[in-house]
Order: structure tokens, then C-alpha cells, then sequence
């Protein structure tokens, strides 16, 4: 039962948590013996390993329908101790109907289930709803069970037991009261669920139980006496999407409201479209009056923000489409702008344009080709490499015909971690604001462009000197051993004098002191994957700085949404500005003091696994605390369309010159330090800082300047980009530093002070970057585009029919294009361009209400047909 593990670890993430399962016998059979409800109370490990239950379930699903208590704790309301979902069913409308209602939903469902004669949906909440302390469920079970009462008897008659007692001064308590408020908005929310959907009024207790996918739905036929099956099969599964309280609510409350004023007149007038159609072409009308078109050929405009945040941004897209930096939802920004919005048909349903009749009639324009859905970047000219890198990484560049990003932001960071937080730089003229030169970076690109191999070979000097470090430890441990036993027993001996009458009290403890030999400490440079606890542990070991290096960065950033593990996040977050320190206070593991959090961070990604990541930024749908922004050094380059072998050994001058710097940089400190000043703070942590000359402090004033004209100008695509370049005001004195060192090792200059060049080249790295970050934050923003071209590739190779709805879309679950929210943009752009034709069904044709079905280009039915008979 591995599908049905999966479907219920959406519920239930722990695989120890114990689950309420039911069996019900179908409505209208017999009241026979092995037709009686059935209770099973499992764990998901359980239920993958015991073929007995196994064997009992499906010989059970014979006669009766499996069912299971949503929400978790118990099989009574009183027992639920967590809101797992909200939910809503409804078999009083054909199946059909069902699925378009959910189809134009202002949120989709993260999951979507079809039994024999209705659909199941889910929407889960984004983090856990908890009820009542385990301690007072157990007090509640001990008490009816010595009291031999069951749950019906104890609420009809036993009013005044001690655990009630102790449930009435628990709610009086802030966990309690607190408690109280979440069970109330939940059921609220399936209020208005219901409403919505015009769903079954009785999906509103909390232990209410829901059907399980993969068993048979069981109807009983009274005319011929016998049972008739149809398997629940799932429709949509998508549990990543979550949702908070309050979006539920800006969804379906609204909803809720607007249905208890309109008429049935009011409600036909708006199914028509007609009213929509007017007031969406008055809002595109208001945002082109005071909007700006931009590169990419949408028009922004400044706007009263619909959450109450002040001012935000709307982008009107050449398609038509609206929508808000904010992630506000269409009715919302309607409502803000004064527009009456009614009941929508969806922010994401689409508007067929005309009947079938014309659409079949009308003739067909060639049509155009799609936006480029990647903004396009500059590839990283060698000239701005460090003279004491150049060669080293166009060697391996090179070699691995790369692009020479990749090993040239592993080089960097490798050199950002070397130095730490022993030299800084003092960006200003007399300020003592300080910059310490850790960077966050990652190298974005498809599998199979040789992210890891460039990241590995730009390693290696770093490598290097980790394991010089171990092997030198290692030596230190076999001494130690030694040292250690003397020390022993020379305390041993002291331990004795101690005892002796007249002993100098003074001198044995000078000798005890004296005799102590600590442990060898083994310097550390790269880690890959711990715990935050133990990093701060490496931390206090090497404060000067340690590099996270992950190949494949997913893997980290999915660690930091693990149950149990929320304040890693905030942890990671505070060690980017490489000067805070952190303290850890665990049951078991005691205190923790982190006295210098300088990590850097280097690791490759997908960019579909990137893509959530900066949604979730974009959106602000939990990803929005600055941590993706945090990667300044983030590069998406082009790659290469031809490629050539090259097959020689590496450049042993440049790798050889390169190993030098490294170990100089390694070995930066007091008497090495090229002049920078020295300052010890408070808590002891000492350092040297730099500050830029003359010249450099001018271009620099001048840099920032027009950095921070430009971002109070309101300029940029989206907030998160804003927050993103924001940064640059740390990362370019940073680069200049770095630059600067490397130049001051290789011998490129004498010069104390950081040059106006060092100062240069790190603003040049700056425009190179955000043009990088531009193309990176538009996997987000023009993800529609991207969509639309997968799309046009499945109808160029025939994987759709000449005619077709949204739904036979998202039906086939391919990538990207799985849920009715991503399909409705890209075919709005398909049709904008020309390779498709909508046409709208009345609600009379289909039973319900209107809908839009399309038509493919004939071109492309004809280009089908030609590379068919070339086959």
C-alpha cells in the first residue's frame, strides 16, 4: 500500500503518528454481522508492513468503504489535537460540474480525489493547526476507562470529571485560548467552503471522516441486491501546495458574503462574462494612464497596495493578464481600485473570446513566435578574473568546456571563506560601519552542464589546504595521546602533595593549571551537511569562518522546511552578515554560544528546482525572509551550443601559482595584514579592516548613490529583486576587498588602501550579476512563458486533439503544466500569438456553467501530418 502511504503522508508526515481508519458498509445493504463499521487505528509504517492488515482491508473493501478521520488525535471532535486540511465534497451536482467549479476555484486544492459520484478536495494548510497537549488526551482516556464510560456517556451526563476539570482550566490558559481561536477560524473556513461549492453541509466537524483513494467505492443496489464498485482514484496530488489561514480566507470568505446578497438574476447577468469583461478592460485602461512600459514589454504602475501595506506595483502583461507584486488576488486589486468585483468567474479562468460557430469560421492568421521566456545576460568576460585566477579558471573552463562562471564563482567564494572575518573592509571614509567578505553563491543550470565538476575542480586549492590541516591534526592527536598521559599523571601526583599537611596551596595550583594539555583542534574549512547545533560547534572551533558547499543546493534548502527544524532558517540567515553571534538554548544539549556566525555558501541548482524557491519569494508565500536574495553571486549562464574535446593536462604554472594564494590567504593575520588596521570589539573577537583610497572612496560614494536612488525610485521588476540588489550594498566593498588581497599576493600592486581599480572591477561584477539575477528572479515572473512553450511543444507533436479544454490539459500531469492555475496563463499567451482559437460553451450545452474549450493552429496539425509520412 505504498501509493495509499504516500497519499496519507500529506496528512500525517510522521510515519509513527498514529491514523483513525474506518470501514462503513455501502447505504441500503443488509445490517449483517461483517457489514458492521469497522475502526482500525494504524501508523503509516504499520500499514506498509503488516500484510495482514493489508489482507483485511481489501477483503473488508468487499462490503464496506474505507474511510479515514482527516484531522488527527482521535475518532471524536473532542479528540482532535490538529487540523491536517480543509476539505469539501458535494454529490448533489454531476461529476463534471464538480471538476469546473474546482477548475475556476480562486485557489486550486493541493490534492483532488474522484469517488463514484463525487470529488474530494483538499487544501493543506501551510503550517501545522495544533490542538489540545498530548498529557491532557491521555488524562481524558485514563479517566473513561476507568470509569468503564465511553465519549457519548461522558458528554451527556459526567459533566463534573476531573479531566473535564482540567480541559476547562487549560482553555483558560493563552495555548488554550489560542487553541480556541484556530478551531474556530477552522471551522469557519469550511463554512465557506461549503458555500463555495454549494458542498455537503455536513463536512464541518473536526473528526469527520473522508474516503481513502486506491479502495472501491461501494454502492449498493437495492433492485438487484447486489454491490457495485468504482476504484477512488486521485486526480490531482500536489502536497507542496499549501496555503495560510488568512489566503484561505481573502479566497473564500468574500464568496461566502456576496452569495447571501445576490439575486439569481444578479448571478445569470454575471456567468455571462459581460459585466467581467467591462471592468477588467477599465482596470487595464487606468493602469496604462499612469503606467511605464518596460524592456520586457509590460506596463507597471504604482498602485494603493490591496493588503493595506501602502504602495505596491501592478504589471498589466501584453496578454491582458493583471497581476500585483504583492500577490494580491484579482478581487482584491478590483476592490482597491474602487471596481465593483461581484462574483469573478476566477482571476484564472479564462475568457473565451467568441462562439464556436465563428471561431470555426473565421480565418487563421500565421502565427507568431513566443517571447523569449529567459531575459537575456552577458557572458563573463575574462578581463574582470582576478590576474592571480585568470588563467587557473579559464584552464579548467577550458578543459571541461564550461562556462566560465562556473569556476569562477567557486574560486571566489573559495577565497571570501578563506579570509573570513580576520580582514574587513570599512566602506566608508570615517564610518565604522564594516563589511566582512563571506559570500552566498550558487551556479544555476539544466542537468548535465557540468555544474559539479566545475564547482569540485575550483575547489581544490581549498581542498588542499584541508587536508594539510588534517594531517598536521593528526600528528598534534599521536602527540597528544602522549602528552596527555603525562599530564594525568602528573596531576595525579599533585592531587597527593595536595593532601599532604602544609601544602603550598598557591604553587600546586599554579603546577595543576600548568599540567593541563587540551585537545588538538583540527581546522576546518568546508562542511556539507550539519546540523545547525554543530555548526556552531565549528564555528567556536574555527571562528574564523567555514564554507557550506552542497553540489546540489535542493537538498539544503528542503532541509530548512523539515518539521522540527524552523529555526535553522533563521539561523543560516544570521550567519550572511559574518559578524553576529548566536546563542542555542536546548533541553539535553544545554547552551550554545556561537561567538562569530561567518559562514559562505556555494552550491548548483536546477533551475526547476530553483523555481519555487523564488516564487515562494516573489509571492510571499514563506520564502520571503530574504534568504534567496541573500546569493548575490548567483549566475545563470547560456550554454554553448557547439563543444569541442580538449584533452591535455591541467596548466601546473597557474594551479601551482593559485595553491600560493591560497595558503597566503590562509595564513592572514596580525603581522600579515598589509597594513590594515587593527581593532579588538568588546567581546574580544579582533580583526583588521581596510578602507578604499582617494579615488576609490569617490567612486564608491558615487556607486552608491546611484544604487540607492534607484532603489527608493521604485525601478525594478519586483520587490524581491529590489531586496535582492539591496544587498549589493555589501557585496561590492566585499569584492573590492577580495579583489584587492589577490592583487596585493600576485604582485599586481604595493598599495595599502583599496584602488579605485579593485573598486571598478567589483561595480562591473555588480552590473554582470544583476543581469544574472534579472534572468534568475524571470524564471518567476515569466514562468508563463515558459509554460506556453512547453505547451505549444506537446500540440506541435500531437499530444493534444484539434480540440480541447483546460482541464485535458492539466489531466496529463506533465511538468509544469499540472494544475488548472498553471495552465490558464499559458494558453491565454498560445492564443495571443496566434496558435490557438477559444470559443465558449454555454452552460445550456454542458449542464453548467460556461466554460472555454480551444483550437489548434491547422499549421500545426498540418506539420504533424508531413513529419508523420516522413517517418
Amino acid at each position: 500500500m505504498t501509493k495509499l502511504s504516500d497519499f496519507l503522508a500529506a496528512f500525517f508526515p510522521d510515519e509513527e503518528e498514529a491514523m483513525c481508519l474506518r470501514a462503513f458498509g455501502a447505504k441500503g445493504a443488509s445490517d449483517a454481522p461483517d457489514n458492521r463499521t469497522l475502526v482500525e487505528v494504524v501508523t503509516r509504517r504499520r500499514l506498509a508492513t503488516d500484510a495482514e492488515l493489508q489482507n483485511k482491508m481489501i477483503a473488508a473493501n468487499k462490503s464496506r468503504g474505507w474511510y479515514f478521520v482527516v484531522n488527527a488525535g482521535g475518532n471524536a471532535d473532542a479528540d482532535i489535537t490538529r487540523f491536517n486540511a480543509f476539505f469539501v465534497e458535494n454529490d448533489s451536482l454531476p461529476i463534471a460540474e464538480q471538476h469546473k467549479r474546482l477548475d475556476i476555484a480562486p485557489l486550486q486544492p493541493s490534492i483532488r480525489l474522484e469517488t463514484l459520484k463525487s470529488v474530494h478536495a483538499y487544501w493543506l494548510p501551510d503550517v501545522p493547526l495544533r490542538r489540545i497537549l498530548p498529557e491532557l488526551q491521555h488524562e481524558k482516556r485514563d479517566a473513561l476507562a476507568r470509569k468503564g464510560m465511553t465519549e457519548r456517556d461522558w458528554l451527556q451526563r459526567d459533566v463534573g470529571n476531573l479531566w473535564l476539570k482540567r480541559w476547562q482550566e487549560w482553555l483558560k490558559t493563552d495555548e488554550g485560548i489560542e487553541w480556541a481561536g484556530v478551531e474556530a477560524q477552522w471551522r469557519e473556513q469550511q463554512e465557506n467552503l461549503i458555500v463555495h461549492f454549494d458542498g455537503d453541509k455536513s463536512i464541518k466537524n473536526p473528526s469527520r471522516v473522508m474516503r481513502l483513494p486506491f479502495f472501491n467505492h461501494i454502492h449498493y443496489n437495492v433492485q438487484t441486491g447486489e454491490h457495485e464498485y468504482k476504484r477512488i482514484e486521485l486526480q490531482t496530488f500536489e502536497p507542496e501546495r499549501r496555503f495560510t489561514l488568512a489566503e484561505m480566507q481573502n479566497a473564500f470568505a468574500l464568496t461566502r458574503e456576496a452569495e447571501k446578497e445576490r439575486s439569481g438574476e444578479e448571478r445569470a447577468q454575471e456567468l455571462r462574462f459581460n459585466s467581467h469583461e467591462e471592468r477588467h478592460a477599465e482596470l487595464v485602461r487606468r493602469i496604462t494612464a499612469r503606467g511605464k512600459r518596460n524592456g520586457r514589454g509590460n506596463i507597471d504602475a504604482r498602485a494603493l497596495c490591496h493588503n493595506g501595506k501602502g504602495e505596491t506595483g501592478l504589471a498589466l502583461f501584453p496578454n491582458g493578464a493583471v497581476k500585483c507584486n504583492d500577490g494580491c488576488d484579482y478581487k482584491r486589486i478590483l476592490d482597491a481600485e474602487g471596481l465593483p468585483s461581484g462574483h469573478l468567474p476566477s482571476a484564472q479562468k479564462p475568457v473565451a473570446r467568441e462562439t464556436a460557430d465563428k471561431a470555426q469560421a473565421r480565418a487563421w492568421d500565421e502565427p507568431k513566435a513566443l517571447p523569449d521566456d529567459l531575459l537575456p545576460v552577458p557572458a563573463l568576460p575574462r578581463e574582470l578574473l582576478p590576474v592571480a585566477l585568470r588563467d587557473w579558471i579559464t584552464d579548467i573552463a577550458e578543459r571541461m568546456q564550461c562556462p566560465l562562471e562556473f569556476p569562477a564563482i567557486a574560486a571566489l567564494i573559495a577565497c571570501a571563506a578563506l579570509i573570513g572575518n580576520r580582514l574587513r573592509i570599512r566602506p566608508k571614509r570615517a564610518d565604522i560601519w564594516t563589511v566582512v567578505p563571506n559570500l552566498w553563491g550558487a551556479i544555476v543550470g539544466r542537468p548535465g552542464v557540468l555544474k559539479t565538476p566545475a564547482l569540485e575542480e575550483a575547489l581544490q586549492p581549498l581542498r588542499a589546504r584541508e587536508r594539510l590541516a588534517r594531517d598536521a591534526f593528526t600528528k598534534e592527536q599521536s602527540e597528544y595521546e602522549f602528552e596527555k598521559e603525562y599530564a594525568d599523571a602528573k596531576r595525579a601526583a599533585l592531587r597527593g602533595q595536595m593532601r599532604k599537611q602544609g601544602a603550598d596551596k598557591d604553587a600546586l595550583r599554579q603546577e595543576f593549571i600548568e599540567a593541563e594539555r587540551p585537545a588538538p583542534v583540527e581546522r576546518r574549512y568546508i562542511t556539507n551537511d550539519p546540523t545547525t547545533e554543530k555548526l556552531g560547534e565549528l564555528l567556536n572551533q574555527n571562528p574564523r569562518g567555514l564554507l557550506l558547499f552542497r553540489d546540489e543546493l535542493t537538498g539544503w534548502l528542503r532541509s530548512l522546511e523539515r518539521e522540527g527544524r524552523e529555526q535553522d532558517r533563521t539561523f543560516f540567515l544570521e550567519t550572511w552578515n559574518g559578524n553576529n553571534s548566536y546563542t542555542s538554548d536546548r533541553i539535553g544539549r544545554g547552551t550554545t554560544h556561537a561567538h562569530s556566525l561567518t559562514v559562505s555558501i556555494l552550491g548548483g541548482i536546477q533551475p526547476s528546482r530553483l523555481q519555487p524557491y523564488i516564487r515562494d519569494a516573489i509571492n510571499g508565500t514563506g520564502g520571503d525572509d530574504g534568504l534567496i536574495q541573500r546569493f548575490q553571486l548567483m549566475v545563470y549562464p547560456d550554454i554553448a551550443g557547439t563543444w569541442r574535446n580538449v584533452d591535455r593536462e591541467p596548466d601546473a604554472v597557474a594551479c601551482a601559482r593559485v595553491q600560493a594564494i591560497f595558503a597566503a590567504l590562509d595564513t592572514l593575520d596580525n603581522e600579515n595584514w598589509f597594513g590594515a588596521q587593527h581593532f579588538r570589539a568588546d567581546n574580544g573577537v579582533e580583526y583588521g579592516y581596510l578602507r578604499f583610497d582617494d579615488e576609490a572612496q569617490e567612486f564608491f560614494d558615487s556607486w552608491r548613490e546611484d544604487l540607492e536612488i534607484s532603489l527608493r525610485g521604485g525601478s525594478f521588476e519586483h520587490p524581491a529583486l529590489e531586496d535582492h540588489l539591496s544587498k549589493y550594498r555589501k557585496l561590492m566593498p566585499a569584492l573590492a576587498l577580495i579583489f584587492h588581497l589577490l592583487d596585493r599576493l600576485s604582485g599586481e600592486t604595493q598599495a595599502t588602501a583599496i584602488s579605485k581599480d579593485a573598486a571598478q572591477r567589483a561595480a562591473a561584477w555588480c552590473t554582470f550579476l544583476e543581469a544574472h539575477a534579472r534572468r534568475v528572479y524571470g524564471l518567476a515572473i515569466n514562468a508563463d512563458v515558459t509554460r506556453a512553450k512547453t505547451l505549444l511543444q506537446h500540440l506541435q507533436q500531437g499530444d493534444l486533439p484539434d480540440e480541447f479544454s483546460a482541464r485535458d490539459v492539466y489531466m496529463k500531469h506533465w511538468a509544469g503544466l499540472a494544475t488548472s492555475r498553471e495552465v490558464v496563463e499559458p494558453l491565454t499567451i498560445l492564443e495571443d500569438h496566434g496558435w490557438l482559437r477559444s470559443f465558449a460553451i454555454t452552460g445550456e450545452e454542458t449542464g453548467g456553467r460556461p466554460t472555454a474549450r480551444y483550437l489548434v493552429h491547422p499549421s500545426l496539425r498540418r506539420e504533424l501530418t508531413t513529419r508523420r509520412e516522413a517517418a
